[in-house]
């Protein structure tokens, strides 16, 4: 079963733009620079990654 979080990925860039995203990536970054943490799930490696 997917998650809210999985099933509104591809629509989060458009819902979402590029500043708050900016900040998601970096609240996530803060306890997690490495990205070691859920790779890959609904924030990648950058702002760009997200579908």
């Amino acid at each position: 079963m997917a998650t809210v979080g999985l099933l509104k990925m591809r629509g989060m860039r458009k819902e979402l733009g590029p500043a708050v995203l900016g900040m998601h990536h970096a609240v996530k970054a803060a306890p997690d620079p490495h990205g070691i943490l859920n790779p890959g799930k609904v924030l990648d490696s950058g702002p760009a990654a997200v579908v």
